[in-house]
């Protein structure tokens, strides 16, 4: 079993991590400018994304998947293009929502958006490399070599997926608190595009690291 003053320090790893500025931030910063919900929803789906990441530490995949140089490269440049994706259509779908008249046709959208919030969350999670290495290299230093270790790694994955959703929530409901206090289309816009462009920048900046 992993004692108390394991877990304590695994929590408080775990927040860090949180708390760290990253793609994160900003994919969920973004969804949330939207509306409160997609917000929440992209934070799911980054939440998901850590699932997805658990599942396969603990049936060993990252032991064969990591052991290759050039496999985490192409982890690396898959996720930094679509980060550049995201940026570049988070952009996109700001310009163009200005644009909508009908009603029928924002309902739409914002029905596509929810649906695309939890995608954006989810993929840029599943295909960020630095997910990858907390599970396999940083949450096995909290786990007893003595015991059943698959069974630890569920424990401890779960245990860091809700304190990442709360955090989130937090998170998403600061955002939003702001953005209601802003209440300026005008600057919200800004805001957006502002958030969209940093996502573009620091995916063309992941994309020359993992080049170099």
């Amino acid at each position: 079993m992993i004692s108390i003053s394991i877990i304590t320090v695994y929590i408080s790893v775990a927040f860090l991590s949180y708390i760290t500025p990253g793609p994160d931030w900003l994919i969920i910063s973004q969804n949330t400018l939207k509306n409160k919900r997609s917000g929440i929803i992209s934070a799911l789906g980054v939440q998901s994304g850590l699932f997805f990441h658990m599942i396969l530490s603990v049936v060993g995949a990252y032991a064969v998947l990591l052991a290759s140089e050039q496999t985490l490269i192409i982890i690396q440049l898959l996720g930094s293009l679509y980060i550049i994706w995201l940026g570049y259509s988070s952009i996109a779908d700001t310009l163009k929502k200005h644009k909508a008249i009908e009603t029928e046709d924002i309902n739409e959208s914002s029905s596509k958006s929810r649906h695309s919030a939890y995608l954006s969350g989810f993929i840029a999670n599943v295909l960020n490399p630095k997910a990858a290495i907390f599970f396999f290299s940083i949450l096995p230093q909290f786990v007893d070599k003595n015991s059943n270790i698959a069974h630890q790694i569920l424990i401890l994955g779960i245990i860091d997926i809700i304190i990442g959703f709360f955090w989130w929530l937090i998170f998403v409901s600061l955002i939003n608190k702001i953005n209601i206090i802003i209440n300026d289309r005008k600057i919200q816009t800004k805001i957006e595009l502002f958030t969209g462009s940093i996502l573009t920048i620091l995916g063309v900046l992941f994309l020359i690291k993992a080049l170099i």
